[in-house]
This record gives structure tokens, C-alpha cells and sequence, in this order.
């Protein structure tokens, strides 16, 4: 036992209930804490499975989880500007910020979901500037699909992921509303472009029988022989 309990030796914060629970899920003991889906605390428990029940061991995966979340802001800034100079800045105040910086190096589910939120709307960013028409509809189903699929681990993993789907729901139809709009106005363009050759192949048409009308009158007032 530690002379003095600090966060270098024992649970801190949220600590209490996330650390303890991961450690039961490996354990196979009904969880302490069921506030949330199960999913965060799953992941925190790799870092057990490699340092132990140890501090080491229940932070890790959130330090990797920030970590990781760099070069998905790198992304997400780049995918919205294409900007490398402004992607890199967003990039280098996340990597500074005390919030980010304490947030993920204590063993709460906070920083997973973050990080699914994130590459989440990056897949949402990236089908929200392709075009049925450009890009193919089958090919934007990729990014959409991958969205779907981190947006459902992020439920999985912390309530408010649902919350910070809302802005999806938006972004998407907005897009779709976008490609519709797109798709009905080339439709019709060839409508209009269409009435105009049948137009032009009327008046082409008429003006050949008036043509041939001088001819026909005199042929007819010819005498007979």
C-alpha cells in the first residue's frame, strides 16, 4: 500500500468508475458502472491486458486516443480548407491545449468518443463535397458507409455521441438536397435542350416544304403537251 494517494499510484477522477469496470468486464464480473455503453471502457481495457490494473495500464489507451486525434484534426481542417498551412495550426493548438492534453491522459471514455465524433465527420465532410454526377453515386457510398460505421461506434461508446450525430443528420441532407438539385436541373437542361432540336427540326423541316412549294406550283401550271 502507497504512503499517500496520488494519481500516480491510484484512481483519479471519473477514474473510479471507468478503471474499475473495464477491470470487470476482463474479469467477467457484472460492471459497476452501466451509465454509458459498454464499448469505452472495452477499449480502455487493452491497456490493462498489456500494463495491468495499474495506472500505466488504464490510461494508455486514452493517451493513444489523443494522440491519434492530431493528425484526424490535421485532416478534418485539411478536407475543409485544403489548406495545409491552416491544417497544420488547427493540428498544433489541439497538441497544446490543456483540455486535450489532460483529457486524454486520464482514464475516462471521453477522449474515445471524441475521437469517433471526429473521424466521423471527416467521412461526412468527405461525401458532403463529392458529387453523384463527378464522382458517381456508388463511389460516395464509401464515405457515407464509413461514417455510418463510426458514428455507430461512437454510440456504442459514450451517450453523447448521439448528440454530436445531430450535425450529421443536417450536413447530409443538406447534400443530398445538393445532388438532387443538381441532378434535376441537368434533367432539365436536356428537357429544353431537347425542344430545342425538335424545334430547329421543324423549322429545318418547313422551310424545305416551302421551298419545294414554288416548284410544285410550277409544274402544275405547266400545259400539257
Amino acid at each position: 500500500v502507497p504512503a499517500a494517494s496520488t494519481y500516480y499510484n491510484s484512481a483519479y477522477f471519473d477514474e473510479i468508475y471507468h478503471a474499475r469496470t473495464a477491470y470487470e468486464h476482463l474479469r467477467g464480473v457484472y460492471p459497476y458502472e452501466v451509465s454509458h455503453p459498454p464499448l469505452g471502457k472495452e477499449i480502455l481495457s487493452l491497456g490493462i491486458v498489456l500494463f495491468g490494473m495499474t495506472p500505466l495500464g488504464w490510461r494508455f489507451m486514452g493517451t493513444l486516443m489523443g494522440v491519434i486525434m492530431l493528425p484526424v484534426m490535421y485532416l478534418l481542417v485539411k478536407q475543409l480548407t485544403k489548406r495545409t498551412d491552416l491544417s497544420f495550426i488547427a493540428m498544433f493548438l489541439m497538441a497544446v491545449d490543456s483540455m486535450h492534453f489532460t483529457q486524454t491522459r486520464i482514464a475516462t471514455i471521453d477522449s474515445y468518443v471524441v475521437l469517433f465524433i471526429m473521424v466521423m465527420y471527416l467521412f461526412m465532410f468527405r461525401y458532403s463535397q463529392m458529387r453523384w454526377r463527378r464522382d458517381g453515386f456508388a463511389r460516395s457510398l464509401i464515405p457515407l458507409g464509413l461514417c455510418g460505421v463510426t458514428m455507430g461506434i461512437a454510440w456504442a461508446t459514450k451517450w453523447i455521441g448521439i448528440y454530436g450525430s445531430a450535425g450529421l443528420v443536417v450536413i447530409f441532407f443538406w447534400t443530398l438536397w445538393k445532388n438532387v438539385r443538381e441532378e434535376l436541373r441537368r434533367a432539365k437542361a436536356r428537357r429544353s435542350a431537347r425542344r430545342v432540336r425538335l424545334t430547329r427540326r421543324a423549322r429545318r423541316a418547313g422551310n424545305r416544304a416551302l421551298a419545294a412549294k414554288p416548284v410544285l406550283l410550277v409544274w402544275r401550271t405547266q400545259p400539257l403537251a
